[in-house]
């Protein structure tokens, strides 16, 4: 049973289990925002790839795990673009068809 505020997350071979939603995250892509809490560079590229115009290329797998939070716009990825630079150590170079990610050199 599922009560509101609740969401339910199933997969094969593992118990069900109720957490508290996330309804801003939820609902987010409505308002074409993509909304992340502690989410790892990996997921945000695969949904950034998901709706995203220019692809998100992670070119150096030590950043996978790096988590961040924030609220984008979905076909905008300044503003992600910028986070990126100012606050998790990496390189970020731009195309017209992608945006590619890596590890900054260290000084």
């Amino acid at each position: 049973m599922v009560s509101g505020g609740e969401q339910a997350v199933a997969a094969a071979g593992a118990p069900t289990h109720v957490p508290p939603a996330k309804v801003a995250a939820a609902i987010a892509w409505t308002e074409g925002q993509l909304v992340f809490d502690s989410t790892s560079l990996k997921e945000v590229a695969a949904e950034f790839n998901r709706v995203g115009l220019r692809r998100l290329v992670l070119e150096d797998s030590s950043i996978l795990n790096l988590h961040m939070s924030g609220s984008f716009p979905a076909h905008d990825p300044s503003s992600l673009i910028a986070f990126l630079r100012a606050r998790l150590g990496v390189t970020v170079e731009e195309t017209n068809q992608e945006v590619r990610v890596r590890r900054a050199a260290k000084n």
